[in-house]
């Protein structure tokens, strides 16, 4: 790559830097901003501690496309192997905001507490009303909820929406997925640093820091939500319109439609609901299977392709309320 001695400044970065991070893949472009990295030269010192190559990752993003993710094999150094010291700066950089490490000396869970709602539920003051459908994959009934709501809500914000929207319970791990970059509550990020857990293909990033607006820009596009990771609940999220506030007009949270009985938390996922609604079609059941019946909440009232308009719009209502407070 061409390094001229002249920089012409555009957007806040250099020539130099803003060539290479528009044709750099998206997942990049996200680390890169993450990071707060804004020049040439920081560029420079990030690559050069991960060990990368800057005119191969350049040649190969103009090869394949921005969306490809290249490995580490295709664009390190030659011959370069970093240290375990390097791999641990690089960590603490990812995890620790930019190297501002978290006061270890407070009480970290009770200022993070993934169950508790966000501190600042909502990324800058620009917003436009998104129109957004949620829907529950592999369901043995269609399952899915479409909702409007401002695109510069925080994704850990939203993910309290999905789950009322939804009928989750909340009491469990959640994060979004777009590709390689998972999105997850700043204390499942703090927990996966202690473990030193540091997967080379994978990137991680706090919730607390993106925006809806930041994954899903423009209508058809999609990313993937997943709740409870033992029952691994995923769920498609996309965006299928977009309108542009008036002035003055007051931005809320609205349940448009929806369809599908929530499933029980810890039923054991897809399959294990499908077998609770073959249960419960049974005209004769034992003993045990009305108590497994309901444990789960179920019994003959059950209707599965009934959402409950009337409770979603009630339970959204008061979330909104809660989040407008913050």
């Amino acid at each position: 790559m061409a390094r001229n001695k002249k920089n012409k400044q555009e957007g806040g970065m250099n020539q130099e830097f803003y060539e290479l991070y528009k044709n750099s893949p998206t997942e990049i472009q996200m680390m890169l901003d993450n990071l707060g990295i804004s020049s040439f030269e920081d560029m420079v010192g990030l690559a050069t501690i991960m060990g990368i190559d800057l005119d191969k990752l350049e040649a190969y993003s103009q090869k394949n496309g921005k969306e490809a993710i290249p490995s580490m094999d295709e664009v390190k150094i030659d011959g370069y192997e970093p240290s375990e010291e390097i791999m641990n700066r690089l960590s603490d950089l990812v995890f620790h905001n930019n190297g501002e490490d978290y006061n270890e000396d407070e009480m970290f869970f009770d200022n993070f507490d993934p169950f508790s709602l966000p501190e600042s539920p909502f990324i800058g003051d620009e917003a436009k009303e998104y129109h957004i459908r949620i829907k529950l994959n592999n369901a043995p009934v269609p399952i899915w909820r479409e909702l409007k709501l401002p695109s510069n809500l925080s994704l850990e914000a939203f993910s309290f929406i999905i789950n009322e929207a939804m009928g989750w319970d909340g009491t469990h791990l959640h994060h979004f997925i777009n590709k390689n970059v998972y999105y997850k509550s700043t204390t499942e990020l703090y927990d996966i640093k202690e473990m030193g857990i540091f997967p080379i293909r994978i990137q991680y990033c706090d919730a607390n820091n993106f925006a809806i607006s930041h994954l899903l820009r423009e209508k058809g596009d999609r990313i993937k939500y997943e709740y409870d990771f033992g029952d691994s609940w995923l769920h498609d999220v996309w965006l299928k319109g977009v309108r542009e506030y008036e002035p003055n007009e007051e931005r809320t949270l609205t349940f448009v439609k929806g369809q599908g009985a929530c499933p029980p938390d810890d039923c054991g996922g897809v399959w294990g609901y499908q077998e609770l609604l073959e249960l419960n079609q049974k005209k004769r059941k034992t003993a045990e299977e009305k108590e497994i019946l309901n444990w789960n909440g179920i019994d003959k009232k059950f209707d599965p392709n009934d959402c409950n308009p009337e409770r979603i719009e009630d339970y959204l209502e008061g979330l909104w309320c809660e989040l407008m407070e913050k």
